[in-house]
């Protein structure tokens, strides 16, 4: 079994690389990383949104991801962004599916990976949560 950090650490890697390989792939390729998933773009201006936020934004995410890999101090921060960040694509993804219908195969996909990693972050928050409240409780007493 994983400690609680080297469980934080793995899915904090596995997160900060599928977000880069994202930021990669929006900034350089937005055609075909977008072409699973039935987008098709009509101009400049639509390549600039999608280049700006899925390589922009999922860049520095993955940045926040990683370091909450190799730095204590940002690891809650970086749960709490994946809580966030994947909630949101949930909240959306849900919605979605009920004004516009069903998806295909490959949304459906990232909503069952995005959910898992959701579900890993909001265990992993708390438990450091719990963590930093027990260390503060201790420390209190000592006092």
């Amino acid at each position: 079994m994983f400690s609680q950090t080297k469980s934080s650490q793995i899915v904090l890697s596995i997160l900060g690389l599928s977000f880069a390989l994202v930021a990669i792939l929006g900034l350089f390729v937005p055609r075909i990383l977008f072409s699973q998933v039935e987008i098709a773009f009509n101009g400049p201006a639509a390549l600039a949104e999608i280049r700006a936020a899925y390589g922009g934004l999922f860049g520095i995410v993955a940045i926040l991801f990683f370091a909450g890999v190799y730095k204590p101090v940002f690891r809650k921060v970086a749960l709490w962004c994946g809580v966030l960040v994947l909630g949101g694509f949930a909240v959306g993804r849900v919605f979605s599916l009920f004004v516009d219908g069903v998806p295909n195969t490959a949304a459906w996909a990232a909503f069952f990976i995005e959910g898992t990693a959701l579900l890993a972050c909001g265990i992993l928050y708390r438990l450091e949560t719990r963590s930093e409240e027990r260390l503060s409780s201790l420390n209190s007493s000592v006092k």
